[in-house]
């Protein structure tokens, strides 16, 4: 009986904890809610604390999850696109390692580095190895090197003027007042270059502009079916008269040297003031310019 007291204590305390819903025995509560997390019977799997401390695999991307994910080169065999040669090497394989960065030691030899021609390049940034165009087989212009392959780019390099009017018209670059292509007329083939139609005094031009990196000559066969003494064809160097040609002739052929520059090229029929012989025409073909080219 002297321990009465107590129980009876103790039994108001229990009564009232489960008047406020305080968790009793199973870890309930009297509201029926579920244990809160920590308490008693409470705990989330794996022993991780409601404030999501460590105990899972963790967020964010994983080296190996079979994705390339940002911060990653690839992941396992997923390369994307890339290769050796897209990340300029010679060729080879390239895999991924164990940090999901891009493994290129089995990779060639690295081209276009800027510096070095290495096997397998003809160039490598401004060093050309001494070639230029004329080197290369054309008569000017500008030589560069490719840089995604280090190879020769020939794009803006000129080749040599060699015209036959083959194509039926006068070509891009020349020009003619009156000038036309004849079709039945020529001196390696049948097709050339004829001056215009013109009446006393008349003249009519043919005009080309070339240009020479270098000292270079340039050639042409001509034909002259005209009054011998009076009407001429004259060919001209920068508006300077070089030679003049008329009478009833054969195709000859004429060369003259040209210096470095940009000049300008004329052929030019001219009339006196009455008669006229033959066909009254000339015919210029097979024009070269060597080391010369249209700029």
């Amino acid at each position: 009986m002297g321990r009465l007291p107590f129980a009876i204590s103790f039994a108001f305390v229990m009564s009232a904890a489960c008047a406020e819903g305080t968790l009793i025995q199973g870890g309930g509560n009297a509201g029926g809610d579920a244990p809160e997390a920590g308490g008693a019977g409470g705990a989330s799997d794996g022993g991780a604390a409601a404030d999501g401390g460590s105990g899972g695999n963790g967020a964010g991307p994983s080296c190996g999850d079979g994705s390339v994910d940002p911060g990653e080169d690839c992941d396992g065999t997923l390369l994307g696109a890339a290769t050796c040669e897209s990340l300029r090497f010679a060729g080879g394989v390239l895999s991924c390692d164990s940090t999901c960065s891009f493994d290129t030691s089995q990779c060639l030899e690295t081209l276009c580095d800027g510096v070095m021609i290495d096997e397998g390049e003809e160039c490598d940034g401004a060093n050309l190895a001494g070639q230029t165009c004329s080197t290369k087989g054309f008569a000017g212009g500008v030589l560069t090197c490719a840089p995604e392959t280090c190879l020769f780019d020939t794009a803006a390099c000129k080749p040599a003027l060699d015209e036959g009017f083959e194509a039926g018209a006068l070509p891009v670059g020349f020009t003619g007042s009156g000038w036309y292509v004849d079709a039945a007329t020529g001196y390696s083939s049948t097709h050339s270059a004829r001056s215009g139609v013109i009446s006393d005094y008349g003249v009519t031009s043919l005009y080309a502009t070339v240009k020479y990196d270098v000292a270079g000559t340039v050639t042409f066969w001509h034909f002259e079916s005209s009054e011998s003494g009076y009407d001429y064809l004259g060919f001209y160097v920068d508006n300077i008269l070089q030679q003049q040609w008329s009478g009833s002739t054969a195709w000859a052929q004429a060369s003259y040297s040209v210096g470095p520059g940009t000049h300008a090229f004329e052929w030019r029929y001219s009339k006196d003031g009455s008669l006229s012989s033959g066909s009254d025409a000339v015919w210029v073909d097979g024009i070269l310019a060597t080391n010369g080219y249209m700029p």
